[in-house]
């Protein structure tokens, strides 16, 4: 059987503030018009990109959330606009569902160090550092580890 290749969409939050340092949208298939996640990004004054992507259940691990990603990064005037990526993961809260209670972030993150990787090391690892990584941003600061968070900046080396 032959998978056709998923479609996707994305619509602005209809409540959501817009600008040219803020973007926010939902994430739809085209066929029916499913809800599968949604995206919002924020460039501080520092131009670092603070972002938080959410694809849901079955729709992970089919390069949903990298797409949403670089479309965040286009929304905001693209990635030259931008000096820094910044990674904020932890557990609870909107994470709640996932495994672990965590974002797959922090996750990974765990999972990399517990294996013996450094802290750097790890959080290149992630699906954050992946996509940081393909853009240019292939040095990490780790900034703070907690058991429940991790605050890590991506920037060009």
């Amino acid at each position: 059987m032959i998978e056709k290749k998923l479609e996707i969409k994305f619509v602005p939050f209809e409540a959501g503030y817009q600008s040219e340092s803020v973007v926010n949208f939902e994430i739809f298939t085209v066929d029916d018009d499913e809800l599968i996640g949604y995206a919002e990004g924020h460039l501080t004054r520092d131009k670092h990109l603070i972002s938080v992507i959410n694809i849901f259940g079955d729709y992970k691990q089919k390069g949903i959330g990298a797409c949403a990603f670089k479309h965040l990064i286009d929304s905001l005037g693209g990635v030259t606009k931008i000096k820094g990526l910044i990674g904020s993961w932890h557990s609870d809260g909107e994470f709640k569902h996932l495994d672990k209670g965590m974002s797959t972030n922090l996750l990974v993150f765990k999972t990399q160090t517990e294996k013996g990787l450094s802290k750097e090391e790890a959080a290149l690892l992630t699906p954050s550092g992946k996509w940081a990584i393909s853009l240019g941003f292939s040095k990490v600061i780790v900034r703070s580890v907690f058991d429940d968070r991790v605050s890590v900046l991506f920037t060009r080396p």
